[in-house]
């Protein structure tokens, strides 16, 4: 009879215990019958109106998604799927929930301000594929998001200047992160413009990429790529001397005048780089 009695209570204290935390715990945003969880779970991008709908109540979970890492068993079991051919691996699923989570703090826009410190600690201390997350959040988060990407471009750490490059790349590509026009171009370029000649791959790339793209009617901007192909730095760094060649070609003939400094490429000892000159002069020629 003791037995019964004790077992019993405990089965109380258990099932009291599962109603206050069911009860407690806070409730999620939700839209369409979904809870932000469960559209983070999905396998297509959250729709902008229902991370909308749903507001800034998502962040608190956007950043745990952004932020979480896989358990050394799921490690395990991944290393155990991928022998086995299987490729939809929790990893890869962790990875899409990221990428979801990403796009909603671009959705949400200045609206997210409140995350911007926990993005900046995430894009300074992670050093893995998370920092470059944060760092497309930021680009998302307008004018106050942009200035913390261009502190970075002057970080010590090579790898936070990489990741802080391509968020601004990141938004130069999604003209909506460029509120006011010309924002982006006027906080980042000076900062961009040193660590294309001053900085190591793929930071260097990341940076001419950027320049490149939303200064593309700026008229400094072919002749600055020209000077580039004579600077030591660029000159002595082979990745990116192909990646300045390419981008001169990406002008096409509004970058005609820079056809000759492009051909004394044309005979040099790396066959990467000759192939690259070649390309060039032919979109300089060709490309409208």
């Amino acid at each position: 009879m003791a037995r019964s009695r004790t077992v019993a209570l405990v089965i109380a204290a258990l099932a009291l215990l599962a109603l206050a935390f069911l009860t407690l715990r806070p409730k999620q945003p939700s839209y369409g019958g979904k809870t932000i969880e469960q559209w983070l779970n999905t396998t297509e991008p959250i729709p902008p109106e229902a991370v909308r709908a749903m507001g800034t109540n998502c962040i608190p979970l956007l950043l745990k998604t952004i932020k979480a890492k896989p358990s050394a068993v799921s490690d395990w079991l991944d290393w155990g799927l991928r022998k086995l051919g299987w490729r939809n691996t929790s990893a890869v699923k962790l990875s899409q929930m990221k990428g979801r989570a990403s796009e909603a703090f671009v959705v949400l826009g200045t609206n997210a301000v409140s995350a911007i410190g926990e993005l900046v600690k995430l894009l300074e201390g992670s050093h893995d594929s998370d920092s470059r997350i944060a760092a497309f959040c930021l680009a998302g988060l307008g004018e106050i998001g942009i200035a913390e990407l261009v502190k970075a471009l002057q970080h010590k750490n090579a790898v936070v200047r990489a990741d802080a490059a391509a968020g601004c790349y990141y938004a130069s590509l999604r003209p909506e992160m460029n509120k006011p026009p010309g924002m982006l171009a006027k906080l980042a370029t000076p900062h961009l413009l040193h660590c294309t000649t001053n900085d190591s791959f793929p930071a260097a790339v990341l940076s001419l990429r950027a320049l490149a793209e939303f200064n593309r009617e700026s008229p400094w901007i072919v002749p600055t790529l020209m000077g580039m192909l004579q600077d030591p730095n660029v000159l002595s760094n082979t990745v990116v001397l192909t990646y300045a060649l390419q981008t001169i070609g990406y002008f096409g003939k509004r970058a005609a005048q820079s056809s000759n400094a492009v051909a004394q490429f044309l005979s040099h000892p790396n066959r990467r780089i000759a192939r690259e000159a070649s390309n060039t002069l032919w979109s300089l020629n060709e490309r409208p």
